[in-house]
């Protein structure tokens, strides 16, 4: 029987909508997140890998330092060519988010 698994959300805009990716690409996110040797990408990875168990919240809520991982990691996968909008998305809206950062 397959594993049963939700699709991450991410708040990066706290008045905004989550953006909503795939479990496919949570997975391959935090799996990204995971080969980086600092401790903000590790977090996030168990943030996102938690999101998607079910029973546990879905939302993924980046600290300072993590969506910077989340950032470095999503332009990695951008050069794999398999980048769903979802991610796009994610990736824009982040960069937005810390270009507007003090």
């Amino acid at each position: 029987m397959p594993e049963q698994v939700q699709n991450p959300e991410f708040w990066i805009d706290p008045a905004g909508a989550p953006i909503t990716v795939s479990a496919r690409d949570g997975k391959r996110l935090a799996t990204v997140l995971e080969d980086h040797a600092k401790s903000d990408a590790g977090s996030a990875a168990v943030k996102i890998r938690n999101a998607m168990q079910l029973g546990d919240t879905s939302n993924v809520e980046l600290a300072i330092g993590e969506d910077k991982a989340v950032l470095l990691a999503l332009e990695e996968l951008q050069q794999s060519g398999d980048f769903l909008p979802a991610l796009q998305r994610l990736l824009r809206d982040l960069k937005k988010k810390l270009d507007e950062e003090p």
